[in-house]
């Protein structure tokens, strides 16, 4: 069994060795996360393999989410209308940047979009996602924010 405090997982089990794995990328070792307990520095889904007495063993699935969200550095000047939406969104950045990034992913943290604009001020996104809530990041110019997208 897992804790679950927060955004740390902590196995149940004592005095064993701990591998935590990346439940997102086919249940891959995260490198360096060998201990009891393990903080995330990103939303995912994660599990501990856990090895003690020559018994192996992995938990469930664990899902966290909110992890490594930025805060508005945007000053609120970013718009996402309409939202919730349903076959698109439509965003203003409030001014014209050379250089934004946006990334759509679910709340395990599994990336459904990517895209790269260029000296743009207001975009329009096609949406093909299934109906439920998703993360959008942007950043542009060393600033970073993440919003909740509600999709129909």
């Amino acid at each position: 069994n897992v804790l679950v405090s927060g955004a740390s997982l902590t196995s149940w089990e004592t005095g064993a060795n701990y591998q935590w794995l990346d439940c997102n990328n086919g249940h891959a070792a995260i490198s360096g996360a060998t201990g009891q307990t393990f903080n995330p520095t990103v939303s995912g889904s994660y599990a501990v393999e856990v090895s003690k007495n020559n018994c192996v063993d992995t938990s469930s699935c664990y899902v966290l989410t909110g992890i490594g969200i930025a805060e508005n550095e945007f000053d609120n000047s970013i718009e996402l209308y309409p939202n919730p939406a349903k076959d698109f969104v439509y965003l203003d950045f409030g001014k014209t940047y050379a250089s934004l990034q946006l990334q759509i992913t679910d709340l395990g943290g599994k990336v459904l979009f990517e895209t790269n604009l260029v000296q743009t001020s207001a975009t329009t996104l096609p949406l093909s996602l299934s109906s439920g809530v998703y993360l959008l990041t942007i950043k542009a110019e060393e600033k970073q924010t993440t919003k909740k997208l509600n999709v129909l």
